[in-house]
């Protein structure tokens, strides 16, 4: 998560302000004609920096107990090879979790400023109806950590996330592939979710697709109940992607809505 070549005035154009001794035909016509317009050097666009840090947003409860979202955490860096060394650990990425509901807009905003980190959103959205729609439908008008608090909205999303130094965001929440509709500008990697026909995801299935992607990035496979090594190694993220989509009900599922999902992100 290049500037515009200005164009060249007359002055620089064959036949546009020479004097006579500048026409073909005289003694310097050969080296007029010869004078090409330097190429401008190519920008190298600056180096993406090392994910050491997966930055968890967690505002929707999991079950079966509040202790649960640490769980998930430890669950996610356990030890599955004996070693000692759980998945991130040996990759020297940090998981941080973060869940205070009240601070979650400014703690959002505030992660999505570090550079070399994945965030992930799993909290509420502002659901509105869908009008017209034959069946009972919803989109997301924005993210609300605090429900019925304040909504972060779709446009506000956008702009934070076309100034974001985050390498990865994630936003599990209810239809949020309607708050970025379109590719950002920048190369953070946006993932959002599609919430089938009537726009609502439920957090256990979230729980389990974020176990599947945050794993299969790290090089670890998660069938549902056992975690194993990938004979492929790390995953891309468009693999990653594919890993947690297995976990949703029929018509859910991540969407790349922006970004390159050819990456390997560790």
């Amino acid at each position: 998560m290049a500037g515009d070549e200005s164009g060249y005035d007359s002055s620089q154009n064959p036949g546009g302000g020479y004097g006579a001794s500048q026409q073909p035909g005289t003694l310097y016509a050969g080296k007029a004609q010869s004078q090409q317009p330097a190429t401008p050097p190519t920008k190298t666009p600056p180096a993406r920096t090392p994910a050491s840090d997966v930055r968890l947003h967690f505002y929707l409860p999991l079950p079966p107990d509040d202790q649960a979202k640490q769980a998930f955490v430890d669950y996610l860096d356990y030890s599955w090879d004996k070693t000692g060394v759980g998945p991130f650990s040996g990759l020297a990425v940090r998981l941080t979790l973060i869940t205070n509901e009240k601070t979650g807009i400014k703690d959002l905003k505030h992660s999505l400023t570090l550079s070399g980190t994945v965030v992930v959103y799993m909290g509420h959205t502002s659901l509105v109806q869908v009008k017209r729609a034959k069946t009972k439908t919803f989109v997301a008008q924005g993210l609300t950590p605090q429900l019925g608090k304040t909504i972060l909205r779709n446009r506000s999303i956008v702009a934070l996330l076309e100034k974001a130094k985050a390498n990865i965001v994630v936003l599990a929440g209810c239809s949020t592939d309607a708050c970025v509709p379109r590719k950002l500008k920048n190369d953070v990697i946006v993932i959002t979710t599609a919430s089938g026909r009537d726009g609502v995801t439920h957090s256990a299935f979230w729980a389990r697709a974020l176990t599947g992607f945050l794993l299969a990035l790290a090089g670890w496979d998660f069938d549902g109940k056992t975690v194993t090594q990938r004979n492929a190694g790390r995953a891309t993220v468009n693999e990653a992607i594919a890993a947690g989509n297995k976990f949703f009900p029929p018509g859910d599922h991540f969407v790349l809505a922006s970004g390159d999902g050819s990456v390997q992100e560790f």
